[in-house]
């Protein structure tokens, strides 16, 4: 598996970590160690975005970079085969 194809998975496996978080911290709001488990997953995602951004692009339409022209419809999209090559 490539850089690219494991900072994906990386980037898939905390989201689905936060989305389990937010269905208990739903029923448990006020529980400190959930809580303190989604913001330091929070902060975790937000650095793999960035660094997936910074060296493949955008990975979604939140990241996309408005600078001088709209860089989410470039080719390829990220999950098209050809953006991953070895997943």
């Amino acid at each position: 598996m490539n850089e690219q194809a494991t900072l994906l998975r990386n980037i898939a496996a905390i989201g689905f970590s936060m989305q389990e978080l937010r269905l208990f911290l739903d029923t448990h709001p006020a529980d400190a160690t959930g809580i303190a488990l989604f913001n330091k997953y929070q902060q975790k995602l937000s650095v793999l975005t960035a660094e997936y951004t910074r060296a493949y692009g955008p990975i979604d339409s939140n990241t996309a970079n408005a600078g001088n022209t709209w860089q989410w419809v470039k080719d390829p999209w990220p999950w098209e085969a050809a953006a991953n090559p070895e997943v």
